[in-house]
């Protein structure tokens, strides 16, 4: 039994030390924490004012753009202006120069209309004299003809009565002498 109390009794020592070594570790690793918890504090700290120095510079940055962006819209909204006040003068001159043009070729155009419509009533009253003249011809020969054949037909009407007049006669003397001398 003795053995087993003396084993008994290194077990304890071993026991002990382990657990001494457990509390020595224990304590390393709270000392540890510690450390990580400060450096962890110190690396938060230099995070958020490495943070807050990049915010600073982003929007000062983007304040600068922002300027510059307005004053480049301002530039260009100014000669957007320039530019189309100079295409408006230019738009209001080339209409004024089409309208002056087309009042031009207009008033040409009713010149050569009043010349042709001119020319045209011109041979209008020529054509229509010439024509009068033709009609009053042709009036003249068809009065001269219907003479001729006014005179032609009452000859013919004449030696026509006259050779009925004379047949009647014949025919009237024929029944005449057959009632008075009878068969």
């Amino acid at each position: 039994m003795t053995e087993v109390v003396e084993r008994v009794a290194r077990l304890e020592e071993q026991f002990e030390t382990v657990t001494q070594t457990m509390t020595d570790i224990k304590a390393s690793l709270g000392r540890v924490e510690g450390r990580l918890d400060t450096g962890l504090d110190a690396v938060r700290t230099e995070l958020q004012a490495g943070l807050a120095d990049v915010r600073g510079e982003l929007q000062a940055g983007l304040a600068g753009v922002r300027g510059e962006l307005q004053t480049g819209l301002a530039d260009v909204r100014g000669e957007l202006q320039t530019g189309l006040a100079g295409v408006r003068g230019e738009l209001q001159t080339g209409l004024a120069d089409v309208r002056g043009e087309l009042h031009a070729g207009l008033a040409d155009v009713r010149g050569e209309l009043q010349a042709g419509l001119a020319d045209v009533r011109g041979e209008m009253r020529t054509g229509f004299a010439e024509v009068k003249q033709s009609i009053a011809r042709t009036d003249d020969r068809l009065d001269t003809g219907l003479a001729d054949i006014r005179l032609e037909m009452r000859t013919q009407f004449r030696w026509v009565l006259g050779g009925i007049g004379g047949a009647t006669l014949a025919i009237l003397l024929a029944i005449v002498g057959q009632m008075l001398f009878g068969s």
